[in-house]
């Protein structure tokens, strides 16, 4: 089991805006409020009154077969969407100034917006917005929070903290989980290991130390410990760059392009690329390399990974056997793609399996 997304239960109010946003997105709200009884409606009350107008077919929710809603209940949910993301972005901003070592200044955009002319300027490019309505943001100071979202987002993130169901599911998956973990002699893991274009392991610096490969994701397992039962600040603001940092273990990109994907139409900016792991895992001397560097041997063992879904015209089976990748890509959102159902994915893995053993 690895760590994804436990940021929110940490107090790291990035994450918990992330959260809300992707729930908002796929129409999963009353997940947060029946199952881990998080009050949104003082967020509604704000989304409704501060985003009066919103265009047509902009951030509707995406229905699939469990999530149908009435007009209205889409415009809700759209507003909210956008109230959310705003807040989002500006905390981000926020956290990116004060870690230069993650090296995501690119990332910052808001201050990038061209109002009169309705475009953002993204690494030297300029965009066209496709929408222009930003009451909240302050082109003179953009990543700063008004004080009805700074009270907003303080109170949701003690509804995340305090919500007892949500803390017993995260206590329960820090007691069972790990960064990576050795099975069988399999190493399993979630996405990947930062790897540099020449297929050396990047050295990642990580709260005043600089590591690499094994040693990094060892290292970070106490991080995230520290960030969950300390609350050290520090730490805490790394569980965000997981989320989508280029040298993280769990994103494996060199961005996320969540603000272009929301408001450029110009799908040129919505690239993420991957990181050379994904260009490497499927040479078998490499991955021999990653097990014998992990203690395992090499010529009886595998690499299990997930995180990227297999596409239709791929093979989940890789570097003659040495790696299986077990994310069959089954979810709604990935089946234009995969052309996988439930069913399918799962005899996807027994076949994978029975073929290596």
């Amino acid at each position: 089991m690895i760590y994804y997304g436990w940021e929110q239960v940490c107090g790291n109010k990035a994450c918990i805006a992330n959260v809300i946003r992707i729930c908002a997105r796929y129409g999963n709200i009353r997940l947060l409020e029946d199952a881990y009884g998080i009050n949104m409606r003082p967020l509604s009350i704000f989304a409704l009154d501060t985003y009066k107008e919103i265009p047509p077919n902009r951030l509707l929710p995406r229905e699939l077969d469990y999530n149908k809603y009435s007009e209205s209940d889409k415009i809700v949910l759209a507003k909210i969407q956008k109230a959310i993301a705003v807040i989002q972005f500006k905390i981000e901003g926020q956290m990116i100034k004060a870690h230069p070592e993650y090296e995501m200044k690119e990332r910052l955009l808001l201050d990038k917006i061209n109002y009169a002319n309705g475009t953002v300027n993204i690494e030297g490019i300029e965009y066209e917005l496709n929408d222009t309505s930003f009451p909240t943001i302050d082109k003179s100071n953009p990543y700063e929070l008004t004080e009805k979202e700074d009270e907003l987002i303080e109170r949701l993130s003690e509804s995340f903290m305090e919500s007892p169901k949500l803390n017993e599911h995260i206590r329960f998956i820090y007691e069972k989980g790990s960064t990576y973990k050795i099975f069988n002699s399999n190493l399993l893991m979630h996405a990947c290991i930062p790897i540099n274009e020449d297929g050396s392991y990047t050295k990642v610096t990580l709260l005043g130390e600089t590591l690499e490969g094994k040693a990094y994701l060892d290292h970070l397992d106490k991080v995230i410990r520290k960030a969950y039962f300390e609350k050290n600040e520090e730490a805490m603001d790394y569980m965000w760059y997981l989320w989508c940092g280029k040298d993280s273990p769990f994103f494996g990109k060199d961005k996320m392009t969540t603000f272009e994907q929301y408001f450029v139409d110009d799908k040129s900016s919505h690239k993420e690329n991957k990181i050379p792991y994904y260009k490497y895992i499927s040479k078998e001397e490499f991955c021999k390399k990653i097990l014998k560097d992990f203690g395992i041997n090499e010529e009886f063992s595998h690499i299990i990974n997930g995180h990227v879904p297999v596409k239709m015209s791929e093979s989940p089976v890789k570097a003659n056997g040495k790696l299986l990748v077990i994310d069959g890509g089954f979810a709604k959102g990935y089946r234009e793609k995969t052309r996988r159902s439930r069913f399918y994915s799962f005899v996807q893995f027994i076949w994978t399996y029975v073929k290596c053993k």
